[in-house]
């Protein structure tokens, strides 16, 4: 077996066989199983938008990526900065964003 992984003894007085899990989650140690996965942060999402302190949800403007030649300078003037994403989706992005269990 790997190195990482402790086996209990295979054979166990009361006839039951040994542990092949890891240590914290040894059935025979007393110890709890895994509860279930826990919640990880969207990192693709996170790399895009950004939170305020106030709770809203901030990312660039689209169509800055290429052909800015063909725009007028109007037109990129305005697809300047960030702008706010609209509270419906924002509180998707949020729980996200959101690590925790």
């Amino acid at each position: 077996m790997l190195a990482h992984l402790r086996i209990a003894e295979t054979a166990v007085a009361d006839g039951t066989r040994g542990c092949f899990f890891r240590e914290p989650f040894c059935q025979q140690k007393g110890a709890p199983m895994p509860k279930g996965n826990k919640n990880k942060t969207h990192k693709g999402l996170a790399k895009r938008v950004r939170t305020t302190r106030t709770g809203k949800v901030l990312r660039k403007k689209a169509n800055r990526g290429h052909l800015m030649s063909t725009k007028t300078g109007k037109r990129k003037r305005r697809l300047r900065g960030t702008d706010t994403v609209k509270s419906g989706r924002a509180k998707s992005y949020i729980e996200a964003l959101r690590p925790g269990p």
